[in-house]
């Protein structure tokens, strides 16, 4: 009985953690907040442009532009390179994180929101082609979930690193409300996310 209580509540928390995320607009979010999920944003493409030159980085580009499908999003740092979302996402996640010189979060939730939110959200923005102003929204509803979901779960042991098990639901996040989809579709992308963290 004690294990049906918990799973209950737990599934609850993640149901109103949805519920609150999908319903993030831009016009409600606070000016402050925008500015700095624009620096965010800025940060990680910076990031990722110098990351993007490191041997290892470039060992996945050239993996990315072998088997990648031809697509609408863009590779940073290697602009001829155009593919689909998801090759962009690897290319771009890995070059972003390469140094750890993205951003973070104080006090720290264990995430490195932009390497996990950003090069993700500009990969599905350029092929669905969406605004500009729902990327930001995009990145924040990843921002809420991610942060909240890092100091839930608390420190992570050493032997793991934090950005690699919370950072899919992160992008699962930020991919979902950049598709338009809803609270439930959103807890079925963030379930698919944890999986592969």
């Amino acid at each position: 009985a004690d294990d049906q209580v918990r799973s209950n509540t737990m599934s609850d928390e993640t149901r109103q953690l949805c519920d609150y995320a999908a319903a993030i607009r831009f016009d409600d979010l606070p000016p402050e907040v925008v500015r700095r999920a624009k620096d965010c944003i800025i940060d990680t493409i910076a990031a990722m442009i110098q990351g993007g030159n490191l041997p290892w980085s470039r060992m996945v580009v050239e993996y990315v532009g072998a088997t990648g499908r031809q697509g609408h999003s863009t590779v940073f740092g290697h602009s001829a390179l155009r593919v689909d979302a998801a090759a962009a996402a690897l290319a771009n996640g890995a070059s972003a994180h390469a140094f750890e010189m993205d951003c973070l979060t104080y006090p720290s939730a264990g995430t490195h929101p932009g390497a996990n939110l950003v090069p993700t959200g500009l990969a599905v923005a350029q092929e669905a082609g969406v605004s500009g102003a729902d990327l930001i929204t995009a990145v924040v509803a990843g921002c809420e979930v991610i942060n909240r979901v890092g100091h839930a779960t608390g420190t992570v042991q050493p032997a793991f690193h934090a950005p690699g098990i919370l950072g899919p639901i992160g992008g699962a996040t930020t991919s979902a409300h950049l598709l338009k989809l809803d609270a439930a579709s959103l807890q079925n992308a963030i379930g698919i996310g944890a999986s592969f963290g």
